[in-house]
């Protein structure tokens, strides 16, 4: 795959063209479309970690499975690869086995997380919740690194549960009992030296 979505915007992609790609980049493809995924900050990357450290222990022995990425999710699988949606959530929970193979889920995860940064923020809150509302994703974490908040969508009822700041507890309406203190979640501001 050379180039990037804005170097060739008329040309859509299918998961078998996907499969064929080899140049060590993270792509995803929304309604056919290749989205060269930028490589993650640090701060991305403390986010992304200390989420799946505290959800890890409420979700080991369960059924359901917490993935993190870099993991592929066809949110509407063909089989003949010829699906146009393919997604790299930052964290997934897939309760329904069936759908994960030794490459993939196939199909719509339980809970997915996205951690926003400054270039995925309209793709993450427009593009890709419609397209976890329609494969059928239950709930949707939002985590805003900037704002230090966490929002939460019920989307099969089209509801925005709520708002979490840096200095509360989020809890899954979905998961009851998964509770994450989002305090534990964002990295301490940095100081800031002064002189005296």
């Amino acid at each position: 795959m050379d180039g990037n979505l804005a170097e060739d915007r008329s040309k859509l992609y299918t998961y078998a063209d996907y499969l064929t790609w080899d140049d060590g980049q993270r792509w995803e493809l929304i309604h056919g479309r290749a989205w060269l995924m930028a490589a993650p900050s640090t701060e991305h990357q403390e986010i992304s970690l200390a989420l799946a450290f505290l959800m890890y222990p409420y979700f080991r022995g369960k059924p359901c499975k917490l993935i993190p990425a870099p993991y592929d999710v066809r949110l509407f699988p063909r089989e003949d690869h010829d699906d146009y949606v393919l997604v790299q959530p930052d964290i997934s929970v897939i309760c329904n086995p069936e759908i994960i193979d030794e490459k993939c889920c196939k199909g719509a995860p339980t809970l997915v997380v996205e951690i926003l940064s400054p270039s995925t923020m309209s793709h993450d809150f427009a593009d890709k919740m419609d397209l976890y509302r329609d494969a059928g994703v239950r709930e949707y974490w939002v985590v805003d690194p900037v704002s230090r908040v966490a929002h939460v969508y019920l989307l099969q009822t089209h509801e925005k549960r709520r708002t979490y700041r840096m200095d509360e507890t989020l809890s899954s309406p979905t998961f009851p009992g998964l509770e994450i203190p989002l305090g534990d979640v964002f990295p301490a501001a940095p100081t800031t030296n002064t002189k005296e």
